[in-house]
């Protein structure tokens, strides 16, 4: 009884998995919310610590991508996709693979871009780097979340 476009407008999955559309980066960021005016999308790309990208690029904000984005490094790859996530004000994030996505020496960027965010983040981590931003940690080999002293008093 789940109605799909609901569950797809609250719920935003950022994954290079899933195939990364060729086109222009306006339309590739209003996927998620097509009326977004270009203030929010600049807004969000501010946001997302790209907000120098548009002016560097060719045609702005009409620079046309490839299949695949070949054209940018994979962490800016992921700062693109998490911009198109909050473009259309998801409830969850669900981020898969953040440990080949986010070097450690960007982890503080992805944080601070994360740090508005009003809903809950999900990210899939094998890698204890994560657990010190975590509320709640889940091992997928218990049956129960690991909660933090503080949240399972």
């Amino acid at each position: 009884d789940v109605d799909i476009a609901a569950l797809r407008r609250r719920v935003a999955l950022v994954s290079l998995t899933l195939g990364l559309r060729r086109g222009s980066l306006r339309r590739l960021l209003r996927l998620r919310r097509r009326q977004a005016s270009d203030q929010r999308l600049l807004a969000v790309l501010d946001r997302c610590r790209i907000e120098r990208w548009p002016a560097a690029l060719p045609q702005g904000l009409d620079t046309r991508l490839r299949d695949g984005w070949p054209e940018l490094a994979p962490y800016a790859r992921l700062q693109l996709l998490v911009a198109q996530a909050l473009i259309g004000q998801p409830d969850v994030l669900l981020i898969d693979d953040v440990d080949s996505l986010v070097p450690e020496s960007r982890m503080h960027e992805l944080r601070a871009t994360l740090a508005n965010f009003r809903g809950i983040v999900i990210m899939a981590s094998g890698a204890s780097r994560w657990r010190s931003w975590a509320t709640v940690l889940w091992d997928l080999d218990t049956p129960a979340p690991i909660l933090p002293p503080v949240l399972s008093a």
